[in-house]
């Protein structure tokens, strides 16, 4: 998969874990190579000088609903997620404290919908018919 068309699974993985003076057994991972699922989409837009979507744009285009995850009483995004979230949740994890439990309850409900959101825009790139089950959805934690 990637972000913002750059490659993110494994490389950032393993950045991240680096970053955080944590093993790296993403480095010894016997993995398939990377595939981007939107490289078509991404070739396209680079040849036309488009644009590159956001995910609720995309998800907009074909009719999807826009899932939604607010944490403290905002939205989260990739930003928020990565500077807010994600720390909070570490350092809940490091100090032992009771609240990582629903701190992974909100990371889960993001990170679920946006793996069906960015699922259901390929396979309506692709032409395939897809049933969501968490698109649309709003929690609020």
């Amino acid at each position: 998969m990637s972000y913002h068309g750059q490659d993110f699974d494994l490389d950032f993985l393993a950045d991240r874990l680096y970053h955080l003076g944590a093993d790296n057994a993403v480095a010894d991972a016997d993995l398939e190579p990377h595939i981007d699922v939107f490289a078509d989409r991404k070739a396209v837009c680079d040849r036309t000088g488009q644009k590159w979507p956001k995910l609720e744009e995309c998800l907009a285009s074909y009719d999807f609903a826009e899932p939604v995850t607010e944490w403290d009483g905002r939205r989260v995004d990739n930003t928020r997620f990565g500077e807010e979230l994600g720390p909070a949740y570490l350092a809940a994890l490091a100090d032992g404290d009771d609240r990582a439990d629903e701190l992974r309850e909100v990371i889960d409900h993001y990170l679920v919908t946006d793996l069906e959101a960015n699922l259901a825009i390929y396979h309506a790139d692709c032409g395939v018919e897809f049933e969501p089950e968490w698109l649309g959805t709003r929690r609020a934690f």
